[in-house]
């Protein structure tokens, strides 16, 4: 089994930024059913981006 995972955040102004992330897995499976052979490694692949938005808390005097 391998897994991984990446992330990226570019900021474009104070308090705004651009995020993106990545996460790869593969896999061994036992399935001589579906595949036809004995062992088939299986993977996948997801992307995630957004944006964040962070807001100042109030200071009470």
């Amino acid at each position: 089994m391998a897994f991984s995972r990446a992330f990226a955040r570019y900021s474009v102004y104070s308090g705004v930024a651009l995020t993106l992330g990545a996460e790869a897995n593969a896999f061994m499976i036992h399935a001589p059913m579906i595949s036809g052979k004995q062992f088939d490694v299986s993977s996948g692949v997801s992307l995630v981006y957004g944006m964040q938005i962070k807001f100042n808390e109030l200071q009470s005097w």
